[in-house]
Order: structure tokens, then C-alpha cells, then sequence
């Protein structure tokens, strides 16, 4: 991922730092954020925070929530991929994939089926078709 580019992660921290907030990430005035993009982002964080929450809480049912993190189908993706879309028409973005790393590496991407960038940074690759980082 080029130098620049934003990326909407699952988990970790927060996409955009709030006020109050530990993370020391890039404020929405500096990424020139409308309000309904920045609340956009922040209620996807939300769903997408609960669901991940939910997984690691699950226990003997913990497949079965994985099971919604990795559905390219899920709400959160599909909510997460269109706000990527968003967001992409002024600053690259790309969303970050839920991936349980005991299940291995992924090759290809869970979207398209097409292969991977694995040229990247952060993670295993990249597929700029479907704006998707894992």
C-alpha cells in the first residue's frame, strides 16, 4: 500500500482518532472528513468491534462467529467494503479483513478469487480490485 493510503481495519484500534482516545492515529480534519463520513466510519467500527468481540468471546461456538468475520457476504464487509468504496474516491483506502492467522495465509482474495498482491507492508496482500487488505 502506497504511502498515504487509508485503511478501515477490523480491529486493533480505532480508524480515526476521537476525542479521548489513546490511539494516536490521524484526526478526520486532517483526512478532510465530512461528518457523515467520519460518523460512516465510526458506527462500521461499532458493528464491526461487537462482531470481533463476539468471536473472542464465543468459546465452543467460536467457529460459528468466525464464520460471520470471514463471510465476504456479511453486513459488516459488504458495509465496510462500500465505505471503503466511499472513501476511495478522495484518499486510497482499503479495508482490512478479518483472518484468523491459525487458518494460514490467504493466496487469494476471498472476494474476487483473483490472487493476491502479497508486494505489501502490513499483512499477506492486497487485491485492489475489491479494495480489500488481509
Amino acid at each position: 500500500m502506497a504511502q498515504g493510503e487509508g485503511q478501515i481495519r477490523y480491529h486493533v484500534t480505532s480508524p480515526i482518532e476521537a476525542p479521548n482516545n489513546r490511539w494516536t492515529g490521524v484526526g478526520p480534519e486532517r483526512l478532510a472528513l465530512t461528518t457523515e463520513e467520519t460518523e460512516s466510519v465510526a458506527r462500521w467500527y461499532a458493528a464491526a468491534t461487537a462482531l470481533y468481540q463476539l468471536w473472542l468471546d464465543s468459546g465452543e461456538i467460536r467457529r460459528i462467529r468466525e464464520g460471520r468475520l470471514l463471510d465476504p457476504n456479511g453486513q459488516v464487509t459488504c458495509d465496510g467494503l462500500k465505505l471503503a468504496r466511499t472513501l476511495s474516491a478522495r484518499i486510497p483506502t482499503r479495508l482490512w479483513l478479518f483472518r484468523d492467522t491459525d487458518d494460514g495465509a490467504p493466496t487469494h482474495c476471498p472476494i474476487c478469487g483473483n490472487e493476491l498482491d502479497t508486494d505489501v507492508k502490513w499483512g499477506t496482500g492486497t487485491c485492489a480490485t475489491c479494495l480489500i487488505q488481509v
